[in-house]
């Protein structure tokens, strides 16, 4: 029996194929005009589960109090030394700054105008200690640069320092790291070498590896109806390659 009913409908397709490929048309047409209407992507998983759950009310409420830990891309800077990743962090700020249709918000992360005046606070009593002390041993350095803080001003510092260890207020040993790191400043400047001084380092001593890296927080534009939300911004070279940061730093 079902084979006769398959039999009469090839039949009827056959003898009016034109009223069977108008509908086919029309329904076609219909059919994409309610998947228009009514169908689309949303790729926003927090969509999935329903907000009435008592978790997920804790967790809006949680995110609506702080924001800035929601859709954050970080960007790790690193360079030869802190002061280098510093200013490359801010440099990758200015750049992403300048793409507001990618991104929303740019902000390197504890840099802010709180952390420079008060950053001691947040050291250990150990770091504090070696750091004064440090400051005591470079402090006819620096008192020299504050004045003239050019290369200029770093020979006379210099000459200053011998003639103070000279006459014994200052031992050779106690300068013996001050004077390296300075000479290895002028010997790369004088070679043409691109080269950096700490001060952080003359102070501080050898820089633990995370001194090294600074990281930018990047909030970017999502596009929920797209199958990547944040596909264009991080899909798009955010930098060009000629243009990077600090000489000797990095980014990625």
């Amino acid at each position: 029996m079902l084979q006769s009913w398959i039999d009469r409908a090839v039949s009827y397709c056959v003898h009016h194929f034109r009223a069977v490929i108008l509908i086919a048309l029309l329904l076609t047409a219909a059919s994409a005009v309610y998947t228009a209407r009514h169908f689309a992507i949303d790729t926003n998983v927090n969509n999935l589960l329903s907000a009435k759950l008592p978790w997920r009310q804790q967790e809006i409420a949680f995110h609506e109090n702080f924001p800035q830990t929601l859709d954050i891309i970080l960007v790790d800077v690193s360079a030869a030394t802190p002061e280098a990743a510093t200013v490359a962090a801010r440099d990758v700020q200015q750049a992403l700054d300048n793409k507001p249709d990618l991104f929303h918000s740019v902000k390197v992360l504890l840099d802010g105008d709180f952390i420079r005046r008060e950053g001691l606070l947040f050291l250990p009593p150990d770091r504090v200690e070696n750091l004064t002390k440090q400051l005591t041993s470079v402090q006819p350095l620096a008192a020299g640069l504050v004045h003239d803080p050019s290369l200029r001003g770093l020979t006379n510092s210099l000459t200053g320092v011998l003639g103070y260890a000279k006459q014994g207020f200052v031992s050779f040993d106690g300068m013996a790291r001050t004077l390296n790191l300075a000479a290895a400043t002028l010997e790369g400047v004088a070679q043409g070498k691109p080269v950096d001084f700490s001060w952080k380092i003359l102070m501080q001593g050898e820089p633990r590896p995370l001194e090294l890296h600074r990281y930018v927080g990047v909030w970017p534009i999502l596009d929920h109806t797209a199958l990547e939300p944040g596909g264009r911004a991080t899909g798009s070279p955010l930098v060009a390659s000629d243009s990077r940061p600090h000489s000797g730093a990095y980014w990625r």
